[in-house]
């Protein structure tokens, strides 16, 4: 977590312009993701994360995987024309750094170092010592993510953060991360190689959707890895929890982590009658199926509140590449961060 002893990275020692775009593509398992801006519009107001470009395109990494191997073919026909088109976006707006990063799936994989390179040979011919490409690493993401939510969430500025502990949950597609962290300091984490796009998957490939699936989902979701995860914060005292959740399906406002369980016991109940009266033999309505992904990391989020025994939470709203970007914005300001 700590990254104070890294050498610096010899692609960022370049002059700091306040009015040069910094550009972030991260690959996940479900998405290619953009974000770019130049820091004097960002500097303003660092909490108004409205402030920046991006944005998010959909793929489905998971369909290019077999027995835990990206297959390369499939990968060149349905994924790397989509990277290589954001990548050329942010390429044209001349960036002072540009950096790219894979998760999920792309670390997971036993042929990572074969994408990775794939991916340079691509497009880092074209490109200068501003850019760099990396598969990130399970303390890097912890570091990144927690960064993204403290630098651009109001809340963190009135929590007296110095020695407590905090639990930073990044709800993805493919992967669940666990960290537990004390003053920016990573003292444990693991990774779960299940997200809510693996429980929507098993429900949009059933042809017929009942009640006994979601109650199933709701009470085993997490059973399979519940040792490791109660294990993990054996005898600290957690003091809040910092969510990452790309399909979050809450209303409430409020940071106590009851109202969310509360709120979802009632939302599954009714998708459970809705389920019960409007489905037929042909399958679930489809005007269903988008909310089914909402609903999966619902359901992922509370069980780990449960079983990590979480009070207070705080939303984080950012995410990954807003981490990346502020924290390369500061090495570019001091490159002996």
């Amino acid at each position: 977590m700590q990254r104070k002893n890294k050498k610096i990275n010899k692609s960022l020692e370049i002059k700091y312009d306040k009015n040069r775009t910094i550009a972030v593509l991260e690959l996940s398992s479900s998405a290619v993701k953009t974000l770019y801006k130049i820091p004097a519009y960002i500097n303003k107001n660092k909490t108004d994360i409205s402030r920046f470009d991006g944005d998010t395109y959909q793929v489905n990494l998971s369909a290019c995987i077999q027995k835990k191997i990206i297959d390369i073919e499939l990968f060149k026909a349905n994924v790397l024309p989509i990277i290589e088109k954001r990548f050329m976006q942010l390429h044209k707006l001349n960036p002072q750094a540009f950096k790219v990063v894979a998760t999920g799936y792309y670390r997971l994989a036993k042929n990572s170092i074969d994408i990775l390179s794939l991916l340079r040979e691509r497009f880092f011919s074209l490109s200068s010592k501003r850019y760099s490409i990396e598969v990130l690493k399970i303390e890097e993401e912890a570091f990144y993510g927690y960064l993204s939510w403290f630098v651009t969430n109001k809340e963190a500025e009135n929590i007296n953060l110095n020695n407590k502990i905090c639990i930073y949950l990044d709800v993805g597609s493919s992967t669940t991360e666990i960290f537990v962290i004390r003053d920016f300091q990573l003292i444990n984490g693991m990774s779960i190689p299940f997200g809510y796009f693996n429980i929507s998957n098993i429900l949009n490939a059933k042809n017929f959707v009942i009640s006994t699936d979601l109650r199933k989902i709701k009470e085993e979701n997490t059973k399979k890895y519940r040792r490791r995860v109660t294990n993990l914060i054996k005898g600290m005292n957690i003091s809040f929890c910092v969510c990452t959740v790309s399909k979050l399906n809450t209303t409430t406002s409020s940071n106590d982590a009851k109202s969310v369980i509360s709120e979802y016991n009632i939302a599954i109940e009714n998708i459970i009658r809705i389920l019960d009266s409007d489905t037929s033999e042909e399958g679930y309505p489809k005007y269903y199926e988008s909310y089914v992904k909402s609903f999966t990391a619902t359901s992922l989020l509370v069980s780990l509140f449960k079983e990590l025994k979480i009070d207070t939470y705080y939303f984080n709203s950012a995410g990954l590449r807003y981490g990346i970007y502020h924290y390369h914005l500061e090495k570019l300001k001091n490159p002996s961060i």
